[in-house]
C-alpha cells in the first residue's frame, strides 16, 4: 500500500502521469484493510483509495470488467451477468423483521438463503420479509459513487417507508456499506451471525461433526469489528470444534475478491484464494466456514480450478 499510495501522490501533484499502469495500481488491491492495521502513523488508506479510484476513473474510465459490472448494475439491478433483472422490494412491508440475502447469494448460492429462512422462521415463528436488491456496496469500492447513489437512494426508500425494526443481512460487504454508507434512521442492521447470538437456548440440529476452520471475512472483521460472535455460532451453538489460522481475527489474509479484484484481476483473485486455502492441510482441516458469500464464491472458485477437496460453509450451514 504504501507504494500505491506514493504513487497516487505522485499523479495528484503532477509529478507522475495518471496512467494504465497507476490505474492498475489502484484496482490490483483487495481494500481489505489489513495495511490499516499495520500502518503505525494509522493512515486511512481505504478512504484514500476510493476516493483516489473515483478521481482516476473520471480521466481514464474503468477496467472493461469492471464497465460491464457497472452496466449490468444500471440496467438490471445487480452486477451479475445473468439476465435475470433484480427487482427492488420488500415482500411484507408490516413486518419488524426483514433479512437481505445480497446479489451475490441470490445469483450464485441460494442455498444460503434457504437455510438463513429456515433458522429466521424457527426463531420468529412467522414469516420473514424479504428485501430483494443488491447494496451498489462494488460500485462505491470501485468508484462508480453516482451509481451507489442511486442504488442507496432505492434502498433507504424502501426500508424507510416500511415497518422494518431489524434488518438481517448475509453478506459482509452488504453488512459493513448499510452500516457505513447507508442512513436508515430506527432500522438496527444486523449480521446472521450476531443476530443469532440472542438465540443460544434454541435446539439447532446438525449432524455436522470434526474441526473446522473460520475464515474472518474483511468487511466483518476489520471493516466492523466482528470477530467473536460468528466464532461462538460455531463453537457454542454448533458445538464444533474450531481450529483458528495462525493469522486470523484482525491480522486475517483476505479471501482475495474483494474490491473488486475478482472481476478485473481474476487469477490474482483466485491465487489469493489459493494461498489462504493451502493453509487447511498444516491444520488438519477439510472444512472452512465463512460468514460472507462473496469470499465463499472466491474460495469455491479457487477449490474448483485447483482440484482442492475442501468443503466450503456459510456460517449458517453450521447449524442446519
Amino acid at each position: 500500500m504504501r507504494g500505491r499510495l506514493t504513487a497516487i501522490y505522485g499523479a495528484k501533484k503532477g509529478i507522475i502521469k495518471q496512467t494504465p499502469f497507476l490505474h492498475n495500481s489502484l484496482f490490483s488491491c483487495t481494500l481489505c484493510g489489513l495495511c490499516e492495521v499495520e500502518c503505525p502513523p494509522g493512515v486511512k488508506s481505504i478512504e484514500v483509495m476510493e476516493a483516489l479510484r473515483s478521481d482516476v476513473t473520471s480521466i481514464l474510465g474503468f477496467n472493461p470488467p469492471h464497465e460491464r459490472l457497472l452496466s449490468n448494475l444500471r440496467v438490471k439491478g445487480h452486477p451479475y451477468s445473468d439476465p435475470i433483472p433484480l427487482k427492488y422490494h420488500i415482500t411484507k412491508q408490516e413486518s419488524e423483521i426483514a433479512y437481505f440475502p445480497g446479489c451475490t447469494a441470490i445469483f450464485r448460492l441460494p442455498h444460503i438463503i434457504q437455510k438463513t429462512l429456515t433458522i429466521l422462521r424457527m426463531i420468529s415463528n412467522s414469516e420473514v420479509a424479504l428485501l430483494h436488491g443488491c447494496c451498489g456496496g462494488i460500485a462505491k469500492r470501485i468508484g462508480a459513487l453516482e451509481i451507489f447513489n442511486d442504488v442507496k437512494h432505492r434502498i433507504e426508500e424502501l426500508l424507510n417507508n416500511s415497518e422494518i425494526k431489524e434488518l438481517i443481512v448475509t453478506c459482509a460487504g452488504c453488512y459493513s456499506t448499510l452500516t457505513k454508507y447507508y442512513s436508515l434512521g430506527k432500522i438496527k442492521v444486523k449480521h446472521i451471525s450476531v443476530f443469532l447470538c440472542d438465540f443460544s437456548n434454541l435446539p439447532f440440529k446438525q449432524s455436522m461433526k470434526g474441526k473446522v476452520a473460520y475464515h474472518d471475512p474483511c468487511h466483518l472483521g476489520r471493516h466492523s469489528n466482528i470477530y467473536e460472535e460468528p466464532r461462538h455460532v460455531i463453537t457454542n451453538l454448533a458445538k464444533m470444534e474450531l481450529v483458528e489460522f495462525k493469522d486470523n481475527r484482525e491480522k486475517a489474509v483476505c479471501c482475495g475478491g474483494g474490491g473488486g479484484l475478482m472481476s478485473a484481476f481474476r487469477e490474482l483473485a483466485e491465487q489469493i484464494a489459493f494461498n489462504k486455502l493451502k493453509q487447511l492441510s498444516k491444520l488438519n482441516v477439510s472444512k472452512l466456514v465463512t460468514a460472507c458469500p462473496f469470499c465463499e464464491l472466491n474460495f469455491r472458485e479457487a477449490i474448483r480450478r485447483h482440484n482442492m477437496q475442501i468443503e466450503i460453509l456459510d456460517i449458517v450451514e453450521t447449524l442446519i
